[in-house]
Order: C-alpha cells, then sequence, then structure tokens
C-alpha cells in the first residue's frame, strides 16, 4: 500500500479545479497583448490607422 502524503493534491481533483483558471490566463494575455498591440500601433502609425484597422478587424461583429 502506498502512502499518500496530504499536501500533494489528487491529479484529480486538481484538473477539475484548474480547469477554468488556464483559460482565464490565456484570456486575459490576449487582452494584454490585443492592448500593447492596439497602443503600438497608435503610437507607430497614429489614430486613424488604428482606427481603420479596428472597423477591419470588428466589421464581421457588427
Amino acid at each position: 500500500m502506498t502512502k499518500i502524503r496530504i499536501s500533494d493534491p489528487p491529479p484529480e481533483r486538481e484538473t477539475l479545479q484548474g480547469g477554468v483558471r488556464p483559460w482565464l490566463r490565456y484570456a486575459g494575455i490576449v487582452a494584454v497583448a490585443i492592448l500593447a498591440g492596439s497602443v503600438t500601433i497608435v503610437l507607430y502609425y497614429g489614430f486613424d490607422a488604428f482606427q481603420v484597422i479596428r472597423s477591419a478587424v470588428l466589421a464581421p461583429f457588427w
């Protein structure tokens, strides 16, 4: 019989509890990347180029 340490969580509970958090972390990374990209576009190309790119990206959703 193997000895189970209390400090180690069982793998089943770990996957169930951590199932949502990686998606939130990836969503945060994507949001920061979009924000940084938009700020970079504004700084390098000006606000007019940002509006053109934003309207082109958001066109399918309007």
